[in-house]
């Protein structure tokens, strides 16, 4: 029999937002909805209804749970996440980060070589940091005049492009020192 965690994988786009805000933070489905709203914008579109809709499925496969309002007073039903919900949650940002194109595709070049090439490997670094050095450019131009959030995006862009830069400066140093 499957486990709950393999019914639902993958998860829906939306169910995985929800997840995570719930995972970053416990809520009823409509704090969640507008937490929602303000962090993803026009960018997602959800509804307050898709929200409850993806809180009701993460319920039933057990990714997340109801938790009492200590006070009583509230009608609303926070939610919480399972271990389980925890579990899939982090998976699955393990699993976007090592499917990144950009990484995957550097890392694939690199096998590819075959034998130990210093100067294969030198030419393949200089590309990737080529690359890096236009996004950076692109980054800088569009950085301009940017909401909070926008900014905020640009920073986390930015600070990955420098650490693939001092990925590339380190690469160059140990293959000139093994060449």
């Amino acid at each position: 029999m499957p486990s709950q965690i393999e019914t639902v994988d993958p998860l829906p786009r939306l169910e995985m937002v929800v997840l995570a805000l719930i995972v970053e933070q416990p809520g009823h489905g409509y704090e969640l909805w507008k937490r929602c709203e303000v962090r993803f914008g026009p960018t997602l579109y959800a509804s307050n209804q898709k929200v409850y809709s993806a809180c009701k499925r993460l319920l039933r496969h057990g990714l997340i749970e109801e938790i009492d309002d200590e006070s009583g007073r509230n009608l609303r039903r926070p939610y919480r996440a399972t271990a389980a919900g925890g579990r899939l949650h982090r998976e699955r940002i393990v699993a976007e980060l090592r499917d990144d194109p950009q990484i995957t595709g550097f890392r694939e070049r690199i096998l590819s070589i075959g034998r130990d090439d210093p100067r294969a490997l030198l030419a393949l670094v200089a590309r990737y940091e080529e690359a890096v050095l236009d996004d950076t450019d692109r980054l800088q131009r569009a950085a301009k005049d940017q909401s909070l959030r926008g900014r905020l995006l640009t920073e986390l862009l930015r600070a990955r492009l420098t650490a693939d830069l001092d990925f590339a400066k380190r690469a160059r140093e140990m293959i000139n020192g093994e060449g």
